[in-house]
């Protein structure tokens, strides 16, 4: 491909002016590397290296297009600009030119810098040969040794392009993966959830793995996890044409309505640690996964095992504590407990309730609450008080009455049980 077809390319994504970019920035790394597989993406990242005054020439263009700035790295000086669907990141170049910066990046494909304004693209390691011939190459050792990080990142951007990793790359990250551990786990957290999101996951994570470099974030690993994981695809494209929760994977869309990709990382996650309700909650904190992440994982291995005791004539009781207990995260629950060979009726029954709103089973409408136990039955606030609540609430389940007057006829009978 021309020189000028990647500027262009380049020119095309760039979504501020020209002009306010200074005249010595190099556009470098992953969009580049895009230009020249012409890969359009949703959202647009670009990474700017500059010679001087990186931070200032962000925080100009920040405060022109009135969107977020942060400086990322003080002493490095690297700065981002964050605008609608935009992510832009300015850099002090390292070294005395844009060549020796080149130089001390970590692999081949990524040591390609092109200039907007003067339309000169400068690949001193021949990183478009290995671009087109889908291999991803080490510029040196003595790079990745420099950031162990590197090491990991050889297999999320293999899996995303589907690259192969070079032999004599692989080779040095075997022996410098022990180096691994001294990085700080937030950045390896990042760098797995982009390896999970991939298509390609699976091929990639089981030659990590291989390589030996994944033992220190995820040490409960296995051939089996792995080969379970290769079912989670097929389980979820079997529930999406039932249930059109299922249809989303790869939705951004940050909530529990639909699966998305956040909750599509965390039911692969749950394969991934340990089965060990006691063990797990410890081993995401190591990994340092958010609360909320912790939540959903902690959850689905805390609750799977009771998929495997129901049976198609499961209680009432049963069913109302199991979708009380696990809320909005049963339907990646039951990706995972289909994955592992639960019974499959069980898991459509519960879905079944799940997804329909009127269902009281899934999504209860208790007849009274505290206020009226107290008001009416002259109860004391107690711990009591949700004791029988939740009593009643199965009772009416179970069809013991049907109105207000029923519910609080049966609150009573307890109440004079305690």
């Amino acid at each position: 491909m021309k020189n000028l077809e990647i500027i262009d390319f380049l020119r095309s994504i760039l979504p501020i002016d020209l002009s306010v970019i200074p005249e010595t920035a190099y556009v470098v790394g992953g969009a580049v590397r895009d230009a020249f597989l012409q890969r359009h993406r949703d959202t647009i990242d670009l990474d700017f290296v500059l010679p001087r005054d990186a931070i200032k020439t962000a925080q100009l263009i920040a405060t022109l297009y009135h969107g977020g700035f942060v400086v990322l790295d003080q002493k490095r000086q690297i700065a981002r600009v964050v605008l609608a669907n935009v992510t832009l990141d300015f850099a002090q170049q390292e070294g005395d030119t844009i060549y020796h910066d080149l130089q001390r990046r970590d692999y081949r494909l990524n040591a390609i810098a092109a200039n907007l304004h003067g339309k000169e693209l400068i690949d001193p390691l021949d990183g478009e040969k290995d671009i087109l011939n889908g291999v991803i190459r080490m510029v040196s050792p003595e790079n990745l040794k420099d950031d162990p990080l590197r090491l990991f990142r050889a297999y999320r951007q293999a899996s995303q392009l589907n690259f192969t990793i070079d032999s004599d790359t692989r080779k040095t990250i075997q022996e410098l993966a022990p180096s691994l551990s001294h990085v700080a786990m937030e950045r390896v957290k990042t760098e797995l959830d982009y390896l999970l999101a991939s298509d390609n996951y699976i091929q990639y994570l089981s030659l990590a793995n291989q390589d030996e470099i994944l033992s220190f974030c995820l040490p409960n690993l296995t051939a089996q996890s792995l080969q379970e994981l290769s079912h989670i695809d097929d389980f979820i494209t079997l529930l999406a044409q039932k249930y059109s929760y299922f249809s989303s994977k790869h939705s951004t869309n940050n909530d529990f309505c639909q699966l998305n990709i956040t909750n599509y990382i965390l039911i692969k996650l749950a394969f991934l640690v340990s089965s060990d309700e006691k063990k797990v909650k410890e081993e995401l904190v190591n990994l340092k996964c958010s609360n909320q992440e912790i939540k959903v994982v902690n959850t689905i291995i805390k609750y799977l095992p009771d998929i495997f005791k129901f049976d198609i004539n499961i209680t009432i009781r049963e069913q109302y504590f199991f979708f009380v207990n696990t809320g909005n995260i049963l339907p990646l629950l039951m990706v995972v407990a289909g994955v592992k060979g639960a019974d499959f009726p069980v898991i459509e029954l519960l879905l079944n309730r799940y997804f329909n709103p009127d269902d009281l089973i899934a999504h209860s409408r208790p007849l009274i609450s505290g206020h009226d136990l107290i008001n009416h039955l002259n109860m004391k606030p107690s711990p009591l008080i949700k004791t029988i609540l939740t009593e009643v609430e199965i009772a009416y389940l179970e069809g013991k009455f049907n109105d207000r007057q029923g519910a609080l006829d049966y609150a009573n009978s307890l109440i004079r049980g305690y």
